[in-house]
């Protein structure tokens, strides 16, 4: 048996198991396909190594490595600071003048967002989570 056709009665049959792993680990579709190609490719270049008869483990222990460092690789969006001019918006007025001064627009804004605070409260009360 060629090296190809063992690579693909060992590996390609997990590439499923893989990906639902790695969007278990990234919480992201797209960076889980991004991760089981690239753990695809690494397990091609380093095909030779295994000498096991489970491949589903091998793949996925590859799976895990390169998951564990993807977050390091591709920069943590919770690392950035935090804008306080952009987000600012956000916060209802503090005085009274500037309740005065809001517009429909904003009235509705910060009524949507109160429902929806309210929607979340109920769902986390029915379900226990608070």
């Amino acid at each position: 048996m060629t090296s190809d056709a063992r690579f693909h009665t060992v590996v390609v049959p997990h590439l499923e198991a893989g990906r639902r792993l790695a969007r278990w680990l990234v919480r992201d579709e797209i960076d889980a396909e991004d991760v089981v190609q690239e753990a695809s490719l690494r397990a091609l270049r380093y095909f030779g190594t295994f000498s096991g008869d489970d491949g589903r483990a091998w793949f996925l222990r590859i799976v895990r490595n390169i998951c564990s460092g993807w977050h390091t690789r591709r920069g943590l969006a919770t690392a950035d600071p935090f804008d306080e001019e952009s987000h600012s918006h956000l916060r209802p007025p503090s005085t009274p003048e500037a309740l005065l001064l809001q517009t429909d627009e904003d009235r509705a804004r910060a009524k949507e967002a109160g429902v929806r605070r309210i929607a979340r409260l109920e769902a986390k009360s029915r379900l226990k989570i608070i």
